[in-house]
């Protein structure tokens, strides 16, 4: 069973990653995660994506597609290893394509889909495969085939979070970059420049008004008003201050799937958890404040991020 990194969506008429695929699914746009196929066109073979319906918190293996049935004998998609001996069988050659992902991560959602880019083109059907197809070179001896290459449009911390778990397992924190949309400039980071984890990092007042991601244990506290306070256990490295963050209703009001989103929180309310923050860091006299514009950029977790034992499987 071949795996894949990318499928197309019956439901949404693009092609996705399985990162993707379960946004959407956490906003309410897919439903069913057997609705997926091969990118290329002239192929038939179904494609499911394992975990797609299911939270962080309840993943051993994070969500990825696989393929049900045979491709079809003129699939595009279908890429030979370098060298193999070619009396083999065309069934012992079958590889998936290695996707060189890249990732944007906006900060503001478009008002449709159909506006997010990638290289320059509308995110729909036609452009990615163009750009999937345009990349990919014919193999020759002693030469590797160019692989393609796409950019993932992420709106969700949670899946950043589960990237940068994964990157902290095989403790490669440079191999994956991530273009941080923010005010209508565009940061690019490393998984390991952008997150920064509480009681390691410092913080310095003349870059505290940079966006980043923030993490550390924590508690959530729930008020009268239905509105939270996250209070971190963990402190700056190079400061006294207490971390906090505060969740009124206008940050939760700003949330895409506003249902959804106040759901994820309620399972970590009054239990201890690693908290994932991404906002800019108020400072004040007494207290750090990490202020954040909505629920979809809050993240937790309650596996230790410090034990790579406990941390999710790859699939």
């Amino acid at each position: 069973m071949a795996k894949v990194e990318y499928a197309f969506s019956l439901k949404l008429q693009r092609i996705m990653t399985a990162s993707e695929a379960h946004e959407a699914w956490d906003n309410g746009e897919l439903d069913d995660k057997t609705e997926f196929k091969c990118c290329c066109q002239e192929c038939s073979a179904r494609i499911t994506c394992v975990n797609m319906d299911k939270e962080p918190w309840q993943m051993r293996v994070r969500e990825h597609f696989k393929v049900y049935g045979e491709h079809s004998a003129n699939c595009t998609e279908i890429m030979r290893p370098h060298n193999t001996d070619t009396k083999k069988k065309r069934t012992e050659l079958k590889e998936a394509p290695k996707i060189r992902e890249e990732i944007i991560f906006h900060l503001k959602r478009p008002k449709r889909h159909s506006e997010t880019k990638i290289n320059g083109k509308n995110d729909d059907r036609r452009a990615q495969t163009s750009q999937i197809t345009s990349l990919r070179g014919t193999s020759t001896a002693g030469k590797d085939s160019e692989r393609p290459q796409r950019k993932s449009n992420f709106f969700l911390l949670s899946t950043l979070m589960r990237k940068y778990i994964h990157a902290k397992k095989k403790n490669d924190f440079n191999g994956l970059k991530v273009s941080l949309e923010l005010s209508g400039k565009t940061y690019e980071y490393s998984l390991g420049t952008l997150f920064n984890e509480l009681g390691a990092a410092n913080i310095y007042k003349e870059e505290a008004w940079k966006t980043k991601v923030f993490y550390g244990k924590a508690i959530i506290r729930k008020n009268s008003k239905n509105e939270y306070w996250i209070n971190f256990s963990d402190k700056f490295n190079n400061s006294d201050l207490d971390v906090k963050c505060s969740i009124r209703k206008e940050i939760i009001d700003n949330s895409h799937n506003k249902t959804g989103s106040v759901h994820n929180i309620e399972n970590f309310v009054n239990k201890e958890a690693y908290c994932f923050l991404l906002g800019a860091v108020n400072i004040t006299q007494r207290t750090l404040y990490i202020n954040i514009q909505s629920l979809d950029h809050i993240a937790c977790s309650f596996d230790d991020v410090k034990k790579m034992s406990d941390l999710m499987e790859d699939e």
